[in-house]
């Protein structure tokens, strides 16, 4: 037979662990759509790089345009002028800019006919703002599911959206969505990858779920597989406090006495459990 310590931890761990999250909840009315303003039109760098190296504006670029606007020799225009006709179309341009652009590759802007080299486009944090559809200055869950789409990206804003949100505001402001497109960038894949120290380093930070307004509050959730004493230790102070159990438990009501659990397992008397007296309670040295 358990010990009465050991009966409290288990029926604790079955009640928050086990019972599938949201179970006995009334779904919560979605919340009524606010109305959005239209983002604003993204600049087209390749037609604009294309008219400043077009010396003449004739509609195309030679190789006497292209060396001076965009450093290119005979063997780098070819890779432009995909044809052979000794000319570069709007298109030809645009497909080898865009395939540069999509490889993570570097274009340089081109150098006007005055010898002053073009702005380039924004940041790489200001290029995600473009898909800040409400003009908030950042990006929310579905605004970085769009930017992640348009990349072709796999990974998904929900594991994203923590790991870069800094603040804890649930969105990416510029500083943040740049350390976002630095981490997303291809040329970071020929870097060693740091490894984590441990399963709860890789796998143990909280993700908070999706807040919309009017939708009844629901516990984060941590991705797994992590040890029941990091699951139930929500904010990782070392101790299982009465914040933590009753954070985890919404947005059930469950019939479990937080205060006689702690009162039984907390043997130092410092408020929560630590790793040392919940090994104990489950009988374990």
């Amino acid at each position: 037979m358990l010990p009465a310590s050991s009966a409290l931890v288990l029926a604790l761990l079955s009640a928050l662990l086990g019972a599938p999250q949201g179970r006995g909840a009334k779904p919560a009315k979605p919340a009524k759509p606010t109305e959005r303003a239209e983002p604003a039109a993204e600049e087209d760098v390749a037609q604009k790089y294309f008219e400043i190296a077009d010396y003449d504006s004739n509609g195309w670029i030679t190789i006497s345009e292209a060396k001076p606007s965009l450093n290119l020799d005979r063997r780098s225009f070819a890779l432009f002028d995909a044809d052979g006709d000794g000319r570069i179309s709007p298109a030809e341009f645009r497909a080898r800019y865009e395939k540069l652009q999509k490889g993570g590759g570097d274009f340089p802007a081109p150098i006007g006919k005055g010898g002053a080299r073009a702005s380039g486009p924004s940041t790489p944090g200001e290029l995600a703002l473009r898909f800040d559809k409400d003009g908030d200055g950042a990006l929310d869950r579905s605004e970085l599911r769009e930017l992640l789409t348009q990349l072709h990206s796999r990974l998904e804003a929900d594991i994203l959206l923590p790991k870069f949100d800094r603040d804890g505001n649930r969105r990416l402001e510029k500083d943040e969505l740049a350390e976002l497109t630095a981490f997303l960038d291809p040329a970071r894949r020929s870097q060693p990858k740091p490894h984590a120290a441990s399963i709860e380093e890789l796998f143990g930070k909280p993700i908070p779920r999706e807040a919309r307004k009017g939708a009844i509050e629901i516990a984060p959730m941590i991705p797994g597989p992590v040890p029941s004493f990091r699951r139930l230790d929500l904010d990782n102070d070392g101790k299982i406090t009465a914040e933590d159990l009753l954070a985890l438990q919404r947005p059930m009501q469950l019939p479990v006495r937080y205060a006689a659990v702690l009162a039984t397992l907390d043997t130092n008397g410092d408020g929560g459990i630590d790793a040392t007296e919940f090994a104990a309670s489950m009988g374990q040295r």
